[in-house]
């Protein structure tokens, strides 16, 4: 899983994940588990298989949120293709299959599943959504 330090942020009654090289939206359920709490500084985990390259892998279920990334590492594994993946500075992996194109160094949109995305307490790890 990917771990990224993050902020929870309130704008115009919406609540967001701030971390370094994106802001994307919280979900209904996840903005109620956090104003649930007190703290705004959690981490934010998402499974390599749930980001994508945008217009590529995303499907018409789930919520899906963008970020932009650079792309440092392809590895093809045959049926799947492991990226390495910056975005301002966080590193992350991407597992996306053998036919999205990619190029080395490319600085492209890729988008998350935001139905599958954790919030951990940063203090503490507990989960909270």
């Amino acid at each position: 899983m990917n771990f990224i330090p993050c902020r929870i942020v309130e704008e115009n009654s919406r609540f967001y994940v701030e971390a370094s090289g994106f802001k994307i939206p919280l979900s209904d359920a996840m903005a109620a588990a956090v104003q649930a709490g007190t703290t705004r500084e959690f981490v934010f985990g998402v499974r390599p298989e749930d980001i994508s390259r945008k217009g590529f892998e995303e499907t018409t279920s789930g919520t899906w949120a963008q970020f932009r990334a650079r792309v440092n590492v392809i590895e093809t594994l045959g049926k799947e293709i492991h990226l390495d993946l910056t975005s301002g500075e966080n590193l992350m992996t991407a597992i996306v299959s053998p036919s999205t194109p990619v190029e080395l160094n490319e600085e492209i949109d890729f988008v998350l599943n935001m139905d599958k995305v954790h919030l951990f307490k940063k203090d503490n790890g507990v989960a909270i959504c």
